[in-house]
């Protein structure tokens, strides 16, 4: 039963939406100001950042760009107890501190023995570039 590992794992923070302690506008069913996000969570994740694509159009409908994308191994996310959803924010990467959100996620390596995907791709993108904090 083979087991993926990733290349060069860093560390990976990762906020997920608290979709409960949200307050959602009740006719647009949109967040009020801002997402509630739970508490920051580490994962080793191997990312990679690509050259800036613009949205681009296919049959399916439209795509959106992404900045790059971070593989990780479903055996941590699993033992982390984390499922990575859209919209999730990463907010950094080793030491590079960044706030980028999870736009589209893709799941890789199907093996028989791990009863479907072993790793996902959870490519991101930067939505307020002047509103990063550095520190």
């Amino acid at each position: 039963m083979p087991l993926p590992n990733l290349i060069h794992p860093i560390r990976v923070v990762v906020q997920q939406i608290d979709t409960a302690a949200t307050v959602y506008d009740p006719d647009t069913r949109e967040p009020v100001q801002q997402a509630a996000r739970k508490t920051n969570v580490v994962l080793p994740g191997q990312p990679k950042w690509v050259s800036e694509e613009s949205l681009g159009i296919a049959r399916a409908g439209s795509s959106p760009s992404a900045s790059g994308y971070v593989l990780f191994r479903m055996v941590d996310l699993t033992a982390a107890g984390v499922t990575l959803r859209l919209n999730d924010r990463i907010t950094m990467q080793g030491h590079l501190v960044d706030e980028v959100y999870i736009v589209r996620l893709q799941p890789l390596g199907h093996y028989p023995g791990q009863n479907g995907a072993s790793l996902i791709r959870a490519w991101f993108a930067d939505r307020l570039p002047a509103k990063e904090r550095y520190s």
